[in-house]
């Protein structure tokens, strides 16, 4: 099968297996509480969710 990273799955043919988790090993991961203010575009035909501000609570 060959990777396809930017449909993030690999492909054989018309067969496609998705990737389970995304990234490489980053053991400096931590989770943070915040939101994700979105955009939403319309083309002919079609829509697509676009992030546009990221906030992030802070630690007390």
């Amino acid at each position: 099968m060959n990777s396809k990273k930017m449909f993030n799955r690999y492909a054989k043919g018309s067969s496609h297996l998705y990737f389970r988790e995304l990234g490489g090993s980053n053991e400096r991961s931590n989770i943070v509480k915040g939101y994700v203010k979105c955009k939403l575009i319309h083309t002919i035909g079609e829509s697509l969710i676009v992030p546009d501000l990221i906030f992030l609570e802070e630690d007390e």
